[in-house]
């Protein structure tokens, strides 16, 4: 039987449409925001509510960063026993992405941080989530017993 290029460009295309429809909308809750946008932002940030909003975007263009920089060093692990076959290898470029996504994950991670302090000192009440105020992260203290 003969096949149709395009029509299998068509079934591909509906399927991606499909998929794209049922994503949930958590996937695609971080707002984006343009250059300028983001800089006016943050030079108008002046209230708490201003003040969250861009921590809580840092945040997440943090953990974005720290999942693709993991991503890299995933493909970095597999890469680094292959034969060389040129320079530079898919190790090395693995490397190099890893390392900038990490240097980005970071410089949000202190934009965050700025804004957390500046919300905290605008709303005394506000307590920023850290790992090691997470239940998970806590470590059970030894009980000491008094021997009296």
């Amino acid at each position: 039987m003969k096949t149709n290029g395009l029509g299998c460009f068509r079934v591909a295309a509906l399927a991606m449409w499909a998929i794209g429809a049922v994503l949930p909308a958590a996937a695609q809750s971080q707002a984006h925001y343009s250059s300028s946008e983001l800089r006016k932002m943050m030079r108008e940030a002046s209230t708490a509510d201003q003040c969250r909003t861009l921590a809580a975007w840092f945040r997440g263009e943090e953990a974005t960063f720290r999942g693709k920089a993991e991503a890299e060093n995933r493909d970095y692990e597999r890469y680094k026993t292959t034969v060389r076959t040129k320079a530079p290898t898919r190790a090395d470029n693995a490397r190099s992405q890893a390392d900038s996504y990490s240097n980005k994950a970071d410089k949000m991670a202190a934009l965050a941080a700025r804004y957390e302090t500046q919300l905290a000192q605008l709303d005394p009440s506000y307590r920023p989530a850290t790992a090691a105020s997470s239940p998970l992260c806590q470590v059970q203290q030894p009980q000491q017993s008094s021997v009296q």
